[in-house]
């Protein structure tokens, strides 16, 4: 039987949030980020990345307990170029990188901007190992402009990368200003694949308020995730994760609906920032989200991956690491809401007692950049190279 989109809709948008039971699983340990990238996995580790200083990113071994912090790069070691395409940006702050390996190394995408900024880079560093890194920046990958129209101009800001099943790969990226873009990449160098081809806008525009974009094909499907609402204000942050799809990469997508809610009356407060490893049975996505334990402290989430019967996608913390085959979505909704197309940005900052992650953000809403600053100088203070992001 061949399921088209409408009948997903009408089927399947009936799970729009998650329930209020306690996460079946619990992260210890350094737990601090914000825009975190995909899961990645090196022999028996785990790697994620996120917004901050010098790129922080942590490790684990089991996807529970996470531990032994470091960064890409020193305040020593930050690449050059960032001065002269952003001088706005801090020299070191580095906002919602991504991980993908191809070929024989891993590379590390990231952005710098300054917040409210158009004036934004992606940049792309290399490693053949995580284990014992040895990276080299490769320079801008994209980069972005103050302009007349940044009503329709992208922002280069949120890199994600998406392999597809035929082995080409894309970055999407961009937020607010003019939407989400869609770029192939070379899997033998990192960069553009035909530089001299202008990026393909995906979704939204005109100053739609979304960020963060993150491609994940399903059968003969692709679901654009995205984040809307507003970031970086800790538990006033309206933040949440919604998802469209498309039987075309460049779109269009529609139908998109929340399948992150903002608050669900948990811990968990403004979700953001899509990722996804494919592991066995189990697909993970990594997400922040900012924690009501400890007054708005942004952390990592780990949830489930999953579809219902209709082949709609669902997220769920309701499961055990290792053993995903019989998720089910929770608190379905009797009306599903009407289809839709719209949506809003930002991204965020964020630190704490371990490495400090904030991050991007693009319309310059949620939590004054004074107050930010005043915290990530407090962190400075305990520790040196911080994150800083948000725009």
């Amino acid at each position: 039987m061949r399921i088209t989109p409408r009948f997903l809709l009408t089927a399947a948008l009936a799970f729009t949030g998650l329930s209020s039971q306690v996460s079946a699983i619990e992260l210890t340990g350094v737990t601090n980020a914000h825009d975190p990238s995909a899961i990645v996995r090196e022999g028996d580790t785990y790697f994620y990345f996120t917004t901050g200083a010098g790129i922080w990113y942590n490790t684990s071994t089991n996807l529970t307990h996470w531990g032994n912090s470091d960064t890409v790069f020193t305040a020593a070691t930050a690449p050059d170029w960032i001065d002269t395409q952003v001088p706005e940006n801090l020299g070191n702050d580095f906002w919602a990188p991504d991980v993908i390996r191809m070929g024989d190394y891993y590379y590390v995408y990231y952005s710098v901007s300054s917040f409210g900024s158009q004036q934004s880079a992606i940049g792309v560093v290399r490693t053949p190992s995580l284990l014992e890194p040895e990276w080299e920046d490769l320079g801008p990958v994209v980069t972005s402009q103050e302009s007349d129209d940044d009503n329709n101009d992208f922002n280069a800001i949120d890199p994600a990368l998406f392999e597809d099943d035929d082995g080409r790969v894309y970055m999407t990226y961009g937020s607010f200003f003019g939407g989400i873009a869609l770029v192939e990449i070379d899997p033998q160098t990192g960069l553009l694949l035909n530089p001299e081809t202008e990026p393909t806008r995906i979704y939204a525009g005109n100053f739609d308020d979304i960020e963060a974009p993150y491609l994940i094909r399903e059968g003969d499907y692709y679901y654009l995730y995205f984040n809307e609402g507003r970031c970086c204000d800790g538990l006033n942050s309206t933040y949440e994760i919604r998802v469209a799809w498309s039987e075309n990469i460049e779109g269009p997508y529609t139908g998109a609906y929340t399948i992150l809610e903002n608050d669900t009356g948990t811990r968990h407060v403004g979700p953001g920032h899509v990722g996804l490893l494919r592991e066995g049975s189990c697909e993970y996505v990594s997400t922040h989200y900012y924690d009501r334990q400890s007054e708005g402290f942004p952390r990592v989430d780990i949830l489930a991956l999953g579809y219902d019967a209709s082949g709609m996608p669902f997220l769920t913390r309701d499961f055990t690491v290792g053993e995903c085959a019989n998720l089910s979505a929770e608190e379905p909704v009797e009306d599903a809401p009407e289809e839709e197309e719209t949506q809003e940005p930002e991204e965020e900052p964020a630190p704490e007692p371990e490495p400090a992650t904030p991050s991007s953000g693009s319309s310059g809403g949620g939590m004054g950049s004074l107050a930010w600053f005043g915290l990530l100088l407090l962190m400075g203070l305990r520790r040196t190279g911080l994150p800083a992001r948000s725009e």
